[in-house]
């Protein structure tokens, strides 16, 4: 039989799962925790299945890189293709209004710039019936800045919020001249390039966003029911690398009834490193006494 996916799961825990969780938990009077304990663990769940359903949409870190270098070398292409267009042909080419935008931000390269490389290729192909000495280059042009318009206009939004990361937050992304097409356009390209390098680095899957929340709050809901939340990733003196404390067992068996693809080597890294950041006010106090003579 199939698994189910994540849009199959739901958002409430069944009677038998709510037990097996609880069963983690050392608490007293279960009678007066019981109901509001189990209503948080379903409004925590339903915050995760959301979250991973939300995150499932996303393409991979591959699909960005991919869609980053496609829009990098058609940058680069309509770029080169301004290279060499004379001062005659610059004005035939902004005889109509390019695009005028108010609040002229970043958000205007996936905005405006389509329209304005839209109107830019017409005026161009247009211009190369009459100029048959320029029509080649005309039409080269042409071609670039409707390609380049094409990768802006349909850039999934994954992609998009990857390359605004890297662009000036100012608000000068004007398109009224042709020259100003051009200079936005060299932003992006330097942008995509930072993407890309920096993208690499990175690699691996996407993180969760909302993970550390959720773990945060688990957290909560141990320390509430009178538990203390640590953490180890061993069994005796071996490593294992999955949550053998309490707490552990019981984030690991809510993560992983939520969404059975999250691994309990992923429930470890992120036990340790909400521990880390606890722990560092006391680390950097004892530090700082240290310090003093």
């Amino acid at each position: 039989m199939a698994e189910d996916s994540r849009g199959d799961i739901g958002c409430l825990f069944s009677d038998s799962e709510f037990e097996s969780l609880i069963a983690h938990l050392n608490f007293s009077g279960v009678s007066l925790l019981k109901q509001p304990l189990r209503s948080n663990l379903d409004f925590v769940r339903e915050l995760v299945v959301k979250s991973t359903l939300f995150e499932s949409q996303k393409p991979s870190r591959r699909a960005i890189h991919e869609a980053l270098k496609v829009v990098g070398n058609r940058l680069r292409s309509f770029l080169d293709a301004t290279v060499d267009l004379d001062e005659p042909t610059i004005r035939d080419l902004e005889s109509d209004e390019i695009s005028s935008v108010g609040y002229a931000t970043a958000f205007q390269v996936f905005l405006s710039l389509p329209l304005a490389l839209r109107a830019l290729a017409a005026s161009a192909r247009s211009t190369a019936r009459v100029k048959k000495t320029r029509a080649d280059h005309l039409l080269t042009f042409s071609a670039s800045a409707d390609g380049l318009a094409d990768a802006l206009h349909f850039l999934d939004f994954a992609t998009q919020s990857e390359l605004l990361r890297f662009l000036p937050w100012t608000n000068d992304y004007h398109l009224q001249s042709l020259n100003q097409v051009v200079h936005i356009a060299q932003r992006a390209f330097d942008a995509t390039g930072r993407a890309l390098k920096i993208g690499k680095k990175q690699g691996g899957p996407k993180p969760i966003g909302e993970m550390k929340h959720v773990v945060v709050t688990l957290a909560e809901i141990v320390e509430a029911c009178g538990g203390k939340f640590t953490h180890t990733p061993y069994v005796k003196t071996e490593y294992d690398g999955k949550p053998q404390s309490k707490a552990g067992q019981f984030v690991r068996d809510f993560l992983t009834i939520c969404d059975p693809s999250i691994r309990p080597k992923q429930v470890s890294q992120w036990m340790a490193g909400l521990i880390r950041s606890r722990n560092e006010p006391s680390r950097r106090k004892i530090m700082a006494r240290e310090m003093i003579p």
